[in-house]
């Protein structure tokens, strides 16, 4: 009889014992992703394309480094009319827990903003004309970031980030050939994006 007993235990699978093998993500992977950012202080709401590129460091974190573009067009009326474009870098730390089937995972992290602002060409010319307004920008900026995602058969996953940077709303004047000036005013930008992703396994183990 305690043999048959020992024998049994022995012979029993791993993951009832160890269930962390289940939640195990690739040691190495690409995570492509597609979505929208919401409206903030400067821009409506606009798409957006991010390329992830992941790291097992140690079960159960996750490491992260990003390269994310968006495009959307100015809605305050505060700013002159254009569209917006914008890179980001972004490093991210995730803690992850779940089953090859479902997993949840947050993160936090640090990113790196740059945007560039074209105004529309008649407000240009109203603003060249009334102010000598020359041009507009958004200075690049650094900023932090949380991330809440899911996992779905470790290959589909659905996100909700929370970013926050603070640029500089740029104005160029030119009073004459020689002289110029920039006025700067500060903002706080909250953007909140939602993204649908895949991961392409690069490395298993």
């Amino acid at each position: 009889m305690y043999v048959l007993l020992l024998t049994s235990l022995l012979s029993m699978p791993l993951y009832p014992l160890n269930p962390t093998v289940q939640d195990t993500l690739p040691a190495h992977s690409l995570h492509v992703t597609v979505g929208a950012i919401g409206p903030d202080e400067v821009a409506r709401a606009g798409p957006e394309l991010s390329l992830k590129d992941e790291f097992l460091l140690h079960h159960p974190i996750l490491l992260r480094a990003a390269i994310e573009y968006r495009y959307g067009s100015i809605s305050s009326k505060r700013y002159p009319n254009g569209h917006l474009q914008g890179v980001t870098l972004a490093a991210s730390v995730l803690y992850y827990r779940g089953t090859d089937f479902m997993m949840g995972y947050l993160g936090a992290g640090l990113v790196y903003s740059m945007s560039q602002v074209s105004m529309k060409s008649s407000v240009a010319d109203s603003m060249l004309t009334t102010e000598g307004v020359t041009g507009v920008d958004l200075s690049s900026t650094p900023g932090y970031r949380f991330t809440f995602g899911l996992r779905y058969q470790k290959s589909i996953s659905l996100e909700l980030t929370l970013t926050n940077t603070r640029p500089d709303f740029v104005k160029e004047r030119a009073f004459s050939d020689v002289s110029t000036a920039r006025n700067s005013e500060p903002l706080k930008l909250n953007d909140v994006r939602l993204t649908l992703g895949y991961i392409f396994r690069l490395s298993r183990h």
